[in-house]
């Protein structure tokens, strides 16, 4: 018999509890997905935020709308839906935008409620179950919704479309039934505020046949004859091109089962999410950073077609050569942080969406949108404000002398008719003096850093730089939405503030 000295037998303990110790933490690590919170923010209209499913700038973003509907048509507080639509933009104004194709896996004139104890969400994937015990599930591409329908077995399985759903004003829709599997289409509707329009060609492919209940204006009512426990599956395939277009997107994706897909959604987000690693943070504080962190991907979206086709703001469609076409935006204020981040963690996608920026001062650019836009979309002023940024950060490989033109004449009809608004517009003509610099163009540099400087110093005098009584007031000197004290914030940095 050999004898172990008791140091020996102390170490070999001590590591087997060290591995085993090991094994356990790694099987408690979190993924970065399980941070992210889609709830968060989603009651009332506040955060005007949703938990729709989609990947890392998605152009499909399905989720139900709630009845009655806030901007995003989520609404935590609210049980009841209209449905489940494919498309929105996330903390917007106005009355939002999207909202289109909704679903209800019951006829037209059913209410329909759902168990808020059954409803959950994660990156790339929504579910819920009805009170009638319907169970929902979505997932998405960047231009396919998946939905996939659980009827209770025996039950009949009935289905209404509303081709005209908007969450602003429908300019034109129509559809046409291709098979009993196959239905295609357009919806062309108002962008926010009322600014510009979007039209959205759709192919929506169906895994089990259908016969027609009823046809109402713009609303379908389908049947399905199979009263199996096998699930109903919707895709509604998203193009700006044409119906075809549309079409083939959905041929893009016919291989892959839902579970799939939804594991590439949730493998995209983890990618892109795990891009920065935070430590010192209790679960909460990770909790919030992810989920702010994940929208900050939500847009703008990827409009390019499996074909590499695109729609450009003159109402042209065009080829992609080099870069994958954005749209979908919303640079206001955003183009302080927001913009700044992408460009630092995903450089790649960054040189896409800067030289899609630039093909709007190609192709045609309003401050709001224009009628040729590719999705819903908001506002781009400051747009070379970000184009500067990524510029100065290393991605140089962007068209700024074709976009130079349309720069220019935008920075030479900036609006100054209100304190904050002048403010803002230096910034611009700033970027544009460093824009010129690079570009080598001497006179233009000059003439726009004098422009910047020297309407800020009086702007900044006549407005910011006396404190009183009004100083705090909303809306004071004829500010949009804030006060002196909160807009003077913004130009800390920057030392001609004194005068």
């Amino acid at each position: 018999m050999r004898f172990y000295k008791p140091s020996l037998i102390l170490i070999i303990l001590f590591c087997s509890i060290l591995i085993n110790t090991n094994d356990l933490f790694a099987q408690q690590r979190k993924t970065k997905n399980e941070y992210v919170y889609l709830f968060m923010g989603t009651a009332g209209d506040n955060g005007q935020v949703d938990p729709a499913a989609c990947v890392p700038y998605g152009m499909a973003r399905v989720c139900p709308d709630s009845d009655p509907r806030t901007h995003v048509g989520y609404d935590y507080d609210v049980s009841k839906i209209s449905g489940f639509s494919v498309n929105r933009i996330s903390g917007i104004g106005c009355s939002g935008a999207g909202g289109n194709l909704s679903i209800k896996p019951v006829t037209k004139d059913v209410s329909i409620s759902m168990n808020k104890e059954l409803e959950s969400a994660a990156p790339g994937y929504y579910t819920t179950t009805l009170t009638n015990g319907i169970k929902a599930e979505l997932t998405a591409t960047h231009n396919v919704a998946i939905e996939r329908y659980h009827y209770p077995k025996g039950e009949a399985q009935k289905m209404s479309i509303n081709f005209a759903s908007s969450f602003t004003r429908v300019l034109g829709c129509d559809y046409k039934i291709v098979s009993d599997k196959e239905i295609q289409g357009y919806i062309h509707a108002g962008n926010t505020c009322d600014h510009g329009a979007y039209k959205l060609y759709f192919n929506i492919s169906i895994n089990k046949p259908f016969t027609v209940n009823v046809k109402h204006g713009q609303d379908l009512e389908l049947a399905f004859e199979s009263r199996d426990n096998q699930p109903i599956e919707v895709r509604v395939a998203l193009s700006p091109i044409s119906t075809e277009t549309a079409s083939l997107e959905n041929e893009g994706v016919k291989n892959l089962s839902f579970e799939q897909i939804k594991s590439q959604a949730a493998n995209a987000w983890e990618n892109i999410l795990s891009r920065i690693e935070i430590k010192g943070a209790g679960e909460d504080e990770k909790k919030l950073f992810y989920t702010s962190l994940y929208r900050v991907f939500l847009s703008p979206a990827n409009t390019t077609s499996i074909d590499g086709k695109y729609l450009a703001t003159n109402g042209e469609v065009q080829q992609k050569k080099d870069y994958t076409y954005y749209s979908c935006w919303s640079m206001w204020d955003t183009y302080r942080t927001k913009f700044p981040l992408i460009t630092l963690l995903d450089s790649k996608s960054m040189r896409d969406i800067a030289n899609s920026l630039c093909n709007l001062y190609i192709y045609g650019k309003k401050d709001w949108a224009t009628d040729f836009e590719s999705a819903p979309t908001v506002r781009t002023e400051h747009s070379q404000v970000v184009l500067l940024d990524a510029y100065k950060k290393g991605i140089t490989n962007i068209n700024l002398a074709k976009a130079y033109n349309g720069i220019k004449k935008e920075m030479d009809n900036l609006p100054t008719n209100r304190p904050d608004q002048t403010l803002e517009s230096c910034i611009d003509w700033w970027a544009m003096a460093q824009i010129a610099e690079i570009l080598n163009k001497t006179d233009d540099a000059n003439y726009y850093s004098d422009k910047a400087k020297s309407t800020f110093i009086k702007t900044w005098n006549t407005d910011f730089n006396n404190i009183d009584d009004s100083f705090t007031k909303m809306r004071g000197s004829g500010l949009y939405q804030g006060t002196r004290w909160a807009i003077s914030l913004g130009f800390a940095s920057i030392p001609e503030r004194n005068g």
